[in-house]
């Protein structure tokens, strides 16, 4: 068995084939069969368990350390050599573990929650000059009375865009936002220079257009994130975050007949369970439709008798029903008489007595 431990067949060198009679198979003599296919070797498998991942199973020191071992219990004693696997020692003493590692008193926090904000509202405004706006501002400053900066340009700049950005409809029509529209929403921050943000909205404009002229398509001014959004940008180099697609699982038709079946009867029960849900709706807003109009009658029959007695009326009103006087049947039963799908049968006296006419006497 120890033999066999040191063999590297394993159970992948088979061939599960079917032994059939139309087939020929070789017929091997005693001395065409190599020592080595004589072992007995098990279909089961003889995967040696190395307690490590496929991948370090290669590694040289370990197969080393496992041809020794493997040795010593081929011939029952010790090994030549001593198979070793190198660790790196932890007993060391590192001297400069305290520059890399400095300690750090510790210091309780005045809350345990902390929070950070975006990090579009921590980098500042997104709206980067170029030479174009460089060349602009630098001409805008020559005229007195002119107290606009770079910062100031740019954040009067990404107002723009954001308010371009928020009215699609617009865009669609390839219309951009006018003045009035961009002053509605200007912030706290811009309010003391609305009058070089008008002048600003003038060339913002002017700029779109020709960069709409140029790309022949309604773009921003400002660079973001391409994504996504049709099947004719899925090769496109710039496009970030393409979206995972999933082949869907190919099942016969069989099993996808049998699934439509199950959900059919599914939504036929679920709609016959609301359809009869509401029609116990209806009939219990019926009946109690049916009691208040009842109570109702009996409170103005109750009305109507009080005023009858003071007013000293006797005589039931025509609104009211006649009693129903159930018919006995106790005066044809006297008579013996009893009735029939037919008519009306007489009993056995009366036959034998039979009843003569009036005319007949005379």
């Amino acid at each position: 068995m120890t033999f066999l431990q040191g063999n590297t067949i394993n159970r992948k060198s088979f061939r599960h084939r079917k032994v059939d009679n139309k087939k020929p198979l070789r017929i091997y003599t005693p001395g065409e069969i190599n020592e080595d296919d004589c072992i007995p070797v098990s279909r089961a498998g003889i995967e040696i368990e190395t307690g490590v991942e496929k991948e370090e199973e290669e590694e040289w020191h370990l197969v080393n350390a496992l041809k020794l071992r493997t040795e010593s219990m081929e011939k029952g004693a010790t090994a030549s050599g001593k198979a070793t696997i190198p660790v790196p020692t932890s007993s060391r003493r590192i001297s400069y573990y305290a520059d890399v590692y400095q300690t750090h008193k510790w210091k309780k926090p005045s809350t345990y929650v902390k929070f950070s904000w975006p990090v579009e509202e921590c980098i500042g405004c997104l709206y980067c000059m170029d030479e174009k706006d460089d060349i602009w501002l630098a001409d805008h400053k020559q005229k007195p009375n002119s107290k606009l900066d770079e910062d100031q340009f740019e954040e009067i700049m990404q107002h723009f865009e954001n308010v371009a950005k928020n009215k699609p409809q617009l865009l669609a029509k390839k219309q951009l936002p006018s003045w009035q529209d961009c002053e509605v929403c200007l912030p706290e921050s811009l309010h003391s220079l609305k009058g070089e943000a008008e002048i600003v909205h003038k060339y913002w404009k002017t700029k779109r257009w020709e960069r709409m002229k140029q790309y022949q398509k309604v773009g921003p001014l400002m660079f973001e994130i391409k994504t996504q959004e049709g099947k004719d940008e899925e090769d496109h180099p710039w496009t970030c975050f393409r979206r995972r697609e999933l082949k869907p699982i190919r099942r016969t038709r069989r099993t996808e007949t049998a699934s439509f079946d199950k959900l059919r009867k599914i939504r036929k029960d679920i709609h016959s369970g609301r359809h009869l849900m509401v029609n116990v709706t209806v009939r219990e807003k019926t009946k109690k439709q049916k009691i208040e109009l009842d109570r109702k009658i009996f409170e103005k029959e109750c009305t109507a008798r009080e005023l009858r007695k003071k007013l000293g009326i006797r005589n039931e009103t025509s609104h009211e029903q006649p009693k129903r006087i159930r018919k006995s049947s106790f005066a044809m039963d006297s008579l013996g008489v009893t009735k029939t799908k037919s008519g009306i049968k007489l009993s056995k006296k009366d036959d034998e007595y039979p009843m003569t006419d009036i005319t007949d006497v005379s």
